[in-house]
């Protein structure tokens, strides 16, 4: 999994396509793109991280 970002804030179309709230968002995508967790709070990245691969 790779962090990316657009740094278009509240003018990115990621904004209303991805149905954020608050910014930043954390939203966790597998290797296909397919969303995993949405908007994780940073402190448990790694905790939602493992739990995923531990099922995969």
């Amino acid at each position: 999994m790779a962090p990316v970002s657009d740094l278009k804030g509240v003018d990115s179309p990621n904004w209303s396509n991805w149905d954020i709230q608050n910014l930043p968002a954390y939203c966790l995508l597998d290797g296909t793109g397919h969303l995993i967790e949405r908007d994780v709070q940073f402190d448990y990245i790694s905790v939602v991280t493992d739990k995923y691969l531990k099922s995969h």
